[in-house]
């Protein structure tokens, strides 16, 4: 057991060279060793292996550009339903620290095929130049000096557009290895991955494009362990959400939490717009909930858009046009660079117009204007002093601008989050995206259901389940952290895994025994043997976590400022129950490093998670002021109540329902009021006697329990976050 595990290794500066052919690329077979916490955290495949070849290489030492790994985890390769993703981690070329995404759709399964991860090293001086890694013809550089210049998209047709391979690519930016330089896959509808530096470190290794072609006479796979779960899938309410907004639905939840402030009727507009122009939806094999939307813009065309990158092109710059935020991410994919990243710059721009500062800049709410400037600063790579900081990045442009911007180990990031995003962006060492910082099941579940789920933490302080409240938080957003970061060195849809539990259409246990890697569904050492299956899912995602700490050692150490403690964000983090608590379970110092107790225990099942410290930790009993307003009675009158609904139950009960009722009543009471009134939306609404939907008001979560009055207007919100 252990042995076996296969990975393909590239050296970049000796491929093409005819002399040296037989000796750039090699596949080895990983040994995990005998006690060597790397070996066996390696043994477990996929990701897992890729960050451990990866602490390998970083013993001996790097010269130029590089690493960068490719990797696809255990559920991939036997076939298990919504499990395709492809992970792609390296380092960022600005700041040292270690980068990690995941993309969906073809790259995943040709890849499986070859190898469980493939390693690039070295730098190739080949203009144009485009790896081949082919499961009958092996492995091939070519030159295509005529293909500089061209976005993802243009690059795939230039090949031929192959519908029997996986194209990876960068645009113009990563050409010029600009900071946020993004990797492009697919065709017709092109995916984008890596924020924070993946893009830059593809271009600088001299590379244009990779292309990934799997063995063609692979047998389907068929693993007994999956059966049923494609049926649980179908039976997830936020599942269903998710396919049928495609994370746009995410404008009216973000509305409805009170996070965009007085943009929430523009979002709400937006989420209307993109309603009207939904096109097509594609999704990952074998996903029966496919969630992957394009839009018909007012020419004609179509455009994949997700939340996150939508939201940074819209309400973000005061744009309440859904076609004008599809215009300037068309822009984003034409030259390959990060929407989020963009949008942040683009704010920055109007700010310093609107204050006066910039005579020329454009203003909030013209796209046009907006489109323009990013035009100027990419494409004519004019701009003068102001487009060389726009293509260094938002950090440089903040300075040129004497202005500030959120960051995250050199990423922005969103302000105004409440206590557990907010944390679980600054802490996640598996990046910034909410899927996987964000505790989703913070606000969806009771404190009661939440100890259920992890017995460990128990007992939760009051509070700890409201999203707006900071206790608890470190424990929680490292729970999540675990288990998001388990399932992605699976390869299984995280959303997909986020949706069953949170749905609670399935244990924590029965997903985890479908999931696990060989080696922890059947382990030999007695410790791992001892834990359940979703304990043993944890305990991995865990270890992952405490060994990507270990890699960012040197980038942590490097800094002036404690990576996890942005200043921004200090006084938030500093509040009880938030980042102390986080180092606290982890084992980590006051620069997020682990101590020497925390390095002993990594590859057992204890690794960062100290949970004796934890029950020490005080408790709050005394409810914030919302919680308290919320359950202090009214007197008994009746009245009308107005309720909200986003996404797919949005359609069921359309733009708005108005329930009379007589008050003071719970929330749960008015959700089965609206169960009785509108019986298709029944099983939307509540699963298992629990209501389903995050209940809103004012921007204040509501738990089932509170009161409702006369009045009030409710939001319902059956979302995932990420995207």
């Amino acid at each position: 057991m252990g042995q076996g595990r296969e990975w393909i290794e590239v050296d970049l500066s000796r491929l093409g060279r005819e002399e040296a052919t037989g000796r750039a690329w090699s596949r080895a077979s990983w040994d995990r060793g005998t006690g060597d916490a790397i070996g066996w955290i390696g043994s477990w495949g996929g990701p897992s292996l890729a960050l451990a070849r990866l602490a390998e290489l970083d013993r001996e030492g790097r010269d130029g550009p590089g690493p960068l790994l490719l990797a696809v985890g255990d559920a991939v390769r036997r076939g298990v339903p919504t499990a395709a993703r492809a992970s792609l981690l390296g380092r960022s070329p600005g700041t040292g620290f270690l980068v990690e995404g995941q993309v969906g759709g073809a790259l995943g399964t040709e890849l499986a095929t070859l190898a469980e991860v493939v390693v690039l090293r070295g730098r190739t001086s080949d203009p144009g130049a485009v790896l081949f890694l082919d499961a009958e013809e092996g492995v091939r550089l070519e030159s295509h000096p005529e293909f500089a210049g061209l976005s993802s998209r243009q690059t795939w047709e230039a090949l031929g557009a192959p519908d029997d391979a996986a194209v990876l690519s960068v645009g113009p930016a990563g050409e010029a290895s600009i900071p946020f330089a993004t990797l492009g896959t697919g065709g017709r509808k092109t995916s984008f991955v890596g924020r924070g530096g993946l893009g830059a470190l593809f271009g600088a290794m001299g590379l244009k494009a990779l292309v990934v072609r799997g063995a063609r006479d692979a047998s389907a796979p068929n693993d007994e362990r999956a059966l049923g779960l494609q049926a649980a899938l179908v039976r997830s309410p936020r599942l269903a959400a998710r396919a049928a907004g495609g994370t746009i639905e995410l404008f009216e939840a973000y509305a409805a939490r009170g996070e965009l402030g007085g943009d929430a009727e523009a979002a709400r507009r937006i989420a209307e717009q993109a309603r009207i122009a939904r096109d097509s939806r594609e999704g990952c094999p074998r996903c029966p909930t496919p969630c992957g939307w394009t839009f018909e813009r007012g020419d004609g065309s179509a455009q994949g858009v997700r939340f996150g990158a939508g939201r940074a092109l819209s309400v973000n710059l005061g744009i309440a046009d859904f076609d004008a935020a599809l215009e300037l991410l068309g822009l984003c994919d034409s030259f390959g660079v990060d929407a989020k990243e963009v949008g942040t710059m683009l704010a920055l721009l109007a700010r310093s117009r609107e204050a006066g500062h910039l005579g020329d800049g454009p203003v909030w709410g013209d796209g046009a204007a907006f489109a323009r400037a990013l035009r100027v600063c990419l494409a004519d790579r004019s701009g003068g002093e102001l487009g060389e900081a726009f293509r260094a990045g938002a950090a440089a442009l903040a300075r040129r601008l004497a202005d500030e911007v959120p960051l995250v180990r050199g990423v922005p990031v969103r302000r105004g989050a409440h206590p557990a995003a907010l944390l679980g962006q600054c802490v996640s060492t598996g990046g910034t995206d909410p899927m996987r910082s964000f505790p989703f099941l913070v606000g969806d579940r009771s404190r009661e259901e939440l100890e259920r789920l992890a017995p460990e933490l128990a007992p939760l302080p009051e509070g700890a389940q409201d999203p707006e409240s900071p206790v608890g938080k470190g424990r929680l957003v490292a729970w999540h952290e675990d288990l998001v970061a388990g399932v992605d060195a699976t390869g299984f849809c995280a959303f997909s895994m986020a949706g069953l539990l949170a749905d609670g259409v399935v244990e924590l246990d029965e997903l985890a025994h479908r999931l696990l890697p060989e080696e922890l569904l059947d382990p030999e050492d007695e410790r791992w043997r001892a834990l359940s299956p979703g304990r043993r899912l944890l305990a991995m995602g865990a270890n992952l976590v405490l060994l990507r700490r270990l890699l960012d050692v040197g980038a942590a150490s490097a800094g002036g400022q404690d990576p996890d403690r942005p200043r921004w964000a200090a006084a938030e983090l500093d509040r009880e129950g938030m980042l102390a608590e986080y180092r606290a379970l982890r084992g980590l110092d006051g620069r997020g490093r682990p101590d020497p107790a925390a390095l002993a225990e990594l590859g057992g099942p204890d690794a960062g998670r100290r949970t004796g410290a934890l029950r020490r930790a005080p408790s709050n009993p005394n409810p914030g002021p919302e919680r308290a307003r919320a359950r202090v009675p009214h007197p008994d009158r009746s009245g009308a109540v107005r309720v909200r609904a986003a996404g797919a139950l949005r359609e069921l009960l359309g733009e708005g329902a108005t329930l009379r009722l007589r008050a003071p009543s719970t929330v749960a009471e008015v959700l089965g009021l609206l169960a009785d009134a509108h019986p298709d939306s029944a099983g939307a609404l509540f699963a298992g006697g629990r209501p389903i939907p995050a209940v809103w008001r004012d921007g204040h979560h509501l738990t089932p329990e509170d009161l409702v009055h006369p009045g009030d207007v409710l939001d319902l919100v059956t979302a995932i976050a990420g995207g």
